[in-house]
């Protein structure tokens, strides 16, 4: 008695993650008077998409030098390039932190 048994179904709290088909990107850029604001972005995303990739798209949104160090950071973890955003449970629609570093 009081014994738990599995159907062998998957509950909805156990579904796999999957990669979110869009997130907000938030970064720091200076405006035209020379101060810096704060922007976010809405970007769709490819099916399975890296860290990498994003990281990628990123340069393309902030307008940065390739060279710069770029992290990308969600709920304060820094994202590592050689995994997949369904790795983190990102949701879609999350704010992932674009930070540049100094070379």
């Amino acid at each position: 008695a009081g014994r738990l048994v599995s159907t062998g179904e998957m509950s909805k709290y156990m579904e796999p993650p999957t990669s979110p088909a869009q997130v907000k990107v938030k970064y720091r850029a200076l405006d035209e008077e020379g101060r810096m604001e704060e922007r976010v972005v809405t970007q769709d995303l490819p099916e399975e998409c890296s860290v990498k990739a994003l990281i990628g798209l990123c340069y393309d949104i902030t307008n940065a030098s390739p060279r710069q160090p770029l992290e990308l950071h969600y709920w304060g973890k820094v994202l590592e390039p050689s995994k997949l955003l369904r790795d983190y449970a990102i949701k879609a629609h999350s704010e992932i932190k674009v930070v540049l570093r100094p070379k």
